[in-house]
């Protein structure tokens, strides 16, 4: 299983936030500030590298755990993106529920991991990769900038062998499966 966070991870949310951050800076619970925000989604675009890498994984019959730390509202805008990106019918979607709210989003996110136990896991956020650490052994994890640089390889559910990545960039070590070359092979290079 797969959990994929939406906002800032399967959609590009880069315009919006820096909005919000704007309209925010002298009053952090601006309510009007955030309805906009929140109602954007809709015209977030997706992040092409992370759809890739997902529809990959549907395609490989990969169960996809979508998630938010915003509540579920009335207007479905999550749902509504899902939708309109043609993986609402692949996807199971995830929203802090009404018993959940003196949880930070962060502990939230650690509260599922737990809960769910993914092989992968990706966001955008550094604070959630980080408290994710460790919580399940193997559980490949990812920011989503790392699917435009790199090449990542799928989840596969019976490993022959494993193999630790080191990211570059972060020293954040990824574990991975990886499986010997097939007879379909035809360069001898492991099938991932």
């Amino acid at each position: 299983m797969m959990m994929v966070d939406l906002e800032g991870t399967l959609t590009d949310h880069s315009e919006r936030i820096a909005i919000l951050l704007t309209l925010t800076k002298s009053d952090r619970r601006n309510q009007d500030a955030w309805k906009t925000y929140y109602a954007g989604i809709l015209s977030d675009p997706p992040r092409e590298a992370v759809m890739r890498y997902v529809r990959t994984a549907i395609q490989q019959g990969e169960r996809l755990l979508v998630f938010s730390t915003r509540f579920a509202n009335k207007y479905r805008h999550e749902e509504a993106w899902l939708r309109a990106h043609e993986l609402w019918e692949h996807v199971e979607l995830l929203q802090r529920g009404n018993t959940e709210t003196k949880i930070e989003g962060p502990s939230l996110v650690v509260k599922w991991v737990k809960e769910f136990q993914p092989s992968v896991f990706i966001d955008d956020r550094p604070e959630a990769r980080q408290m994710v650490r460790g919580l399940v052994p193997g559980m490949l994890i990812l920011d989503p900038a790392e699917l435009q640089t790199s090449f990542l390889p799928m989840p596969i559910k019976e490993p022959t062998a494993m193999i630790e990545l080191v990211n570059s960039t972060s020293d954040e070590r990824l574990v991975s499966n990886v499986v010997p070359p097939s007879p379909e092979s035809n360069d001898g290079s492991a099938v991932c």
